[in-house]
C-alpha cells in the first residue's frame, strides 16, 4: 500500500512538473470546476479563466462569535489543443493548469498559494463521460502546509434528444499529507483516512440564470458543501451569489457563511465577439 501511495504521489508531482514546464505564462487559479469541485472536463489551448472568490465568515459551529472575509482568486489556461482519438467520437482533452491565492488559517493567517493541474483523458462521447485526472492544493513555497490531493472525476451531461437537465460530476480524491489540520476523512472515509469523495450538479441556462450544488469531501481548506446562483450577463462572464457550509459538522475549525463570485472566461488567440446568448456557465 505504501508502494502504491509512492507511485501515485510521485505521478502527481510529475504532472505538475510537466504543467510547469509547458506552460507559457504565469496562471493564478483553479482547474475548471462546478464551484470548487474540478470536473471532468479541462480548458481548450490558450482557454483562460480569471476569477475572484469571496467569502463571508459568518458562523462557526462552536458558536464562537465571528464574522471574517475570505478571499481567493486566480487565473487559469489550457495549455494542450484537444484531438480526436481516430473515428471512435472521443479524444483527449487537454492539460490545464492553475495558481491560487487564497487566505490560509494554517497555521494562522497569511497569504498561500497552491498549485493545480487536471490533465483530461477522454471527452464526452455518447455514454462515455468527460474524465479527467489531476492534481489541487500543492504549495511549492511551503511545502510543510502543502494537502497535495490527486484527484480522478468524470461529467457527464443529462442529454435526452433534445432536452438538457445539465450536468453531474463525480469524483474520488486522495490527500498525501498526514497532517490533520490540513486535511482528513470525512463520511463515508474514517477520519483516520486520506480519501474523499466529491461531486455536484450544474444547471441547464435557464435565460441568463444557472444554479450549481456542490460536495468536496474530506477536511480541508477547499472542502465544503456549495450552492450558488449564477447570472451569465454575457459570453464568457458570469456572478455568482451562494452559501457554504463546512463537510465536518463535529470541529470548531469549520466555518459556514455566503460567497460571491466573478468569473471571466477568453481564448487568447481569439478576438472578443459581441456579447450572444449564453447556454450555461
Amino acid at each position: 500500500m505504501r508502494l502504491l501511495e509512492q507511485v501515485v504521489k510521485r505521478f502527481v508531482l510529475f504532472m505538475l512538473f510537466v504543467a510547469v514546464l509547458l506552460g507559457p505564462a504565469r496562471s493564478d487559479a483553479y482547474p475548471t470546476s462546478i464551484v470548487f469541485v474540478p470536473t471532468g472536463e479541462a480548458r481548450n489551448f490558450l482557454d483562460v479563466g480569471v476569477y475572484g472568490y469571496f467569502g463571508f465568515i459568518l458562523k462557526q459551529p462552536d458558536a464562537t462569535a465571528s464574522t471574517d472575509f475570505v478571499p481567493w482568486t486566480g487565473i487559469n489556461i489550457g495549455l494542450i489543443p484537444r484531438f480526436k482519438y481516430g473515428a471512435s467520437g472521443t479524444g483527449f482533452g487537454g492539460l490545464e493548469l492553475g495558481l491560487d491565492t487564497l487566505r490560509s488559517m494554517v497555521p494562522q493567517p497569511h497569504t498561500k498559494v497552491v498549485l493545480n493541474a487536471k490533465m483530461q483523458l477522454f471527452t464526452e462521447s455518447g455514454l462515455l463521460p468527460h474524465l479527467a485526472l489531476g492534481a489541487i492544493q500543492y504549495a511549492p513555497f511551503e511545502q510543510e502546509q502543502s494537502a497535495m490531493m490527486g484527484f480522478a472525476t468524470a461529467t457527464k451531461t443529462l442529454q435526452f434528444g433534445s432536452l438538457n437537465f445539465g450536468r453531474i460530476t463525480l469524483g474520488y480524491l486522495r490527500a498525501f499529507t498526514h497532517k490533520p489540520e490540513l486535511f482528513y476523512g470525512t463520511a463515508p472515509f474514517g477520519r483516520s483516512s486520506q480519501s474523499g469523495l466529491m461531486g455536484g450538479y450544474e444547471s441547464p441556462a435557464f435565460g441568463p440564470f444557472s444554479v450549481a450544488v456542490e460536495q468536496l469531501g474530506g477536511y480541508s481548506e477547499a472542502s465544503n458543501t456549495n450552492a450558488a446562483i449564477w447570472w451569465h450577463p454575457l459570453d464568457g462572464g458570469s456572478i455568482g451569489v451562494g452559501g457554504f457550509l463546512a463537510t465536518d459538522r463535529r470541529t470548531s475549525a469549520a466555518y459556514d457563511g455566503l460567497f460571491t463570485m466573478v468569473a471571466l472566461d477568453f481564448n487568447l488567440l481569439k478576438k472578443p465577439q459581441p456579447a450572444a446568448a449564453v447556454e450555461g456557465k
